[in-house]
């Protein structure tokens, strides 16, 4: 079992404007989580087809309803906050396939 004893802050997007740009929403969701901070040089590539670096990765408990246009936010351990883009999303199963984590790469 994972202990979620951190916290971010989700910004859900919003409909797209005239230009098929996605907003993100004023009103944070706040949810609790485990952020499993990037030790080692690791990289994915995004939705642009370029390499970025992987920061963290971010477990909620279940299956959370989060998406590629969501933005993610917290305070690491030092006190310094931040806004990070989704990467991957990935729920996690067991053996009986029922959904155990939402593992999230930011």
């Amino acid at each position: 079992m994972i202990s979620f004893d951190d916290m971010v802050e989700i910004l859900k997007a919003i409909k797209n404007d005239k230009w098929g740009i996605s907003a993100v929403s004023d009103e944070p969701i706040h949810k609790e989580c485990k952020i499993m901070y990037s030790l080692k040089n690791e990289e994915l590539k995004n939705g642009m087809g370029e390499y970025v670096a992987v920061t963290a990765k971010v477990y909620f408990e279940g299956l959370y309803d989060i998406n590629f246009s969501d933005r993610l936010s917290f305070i690491d351990d030092f006190g310094k906050k931040h806004n990070m883009e989704i990467l991957a999303i990935k729920p996690i199963k067991d053996f009986s396939n029922n959904v155990l984590y939402t593992r999230v790469t930011v």
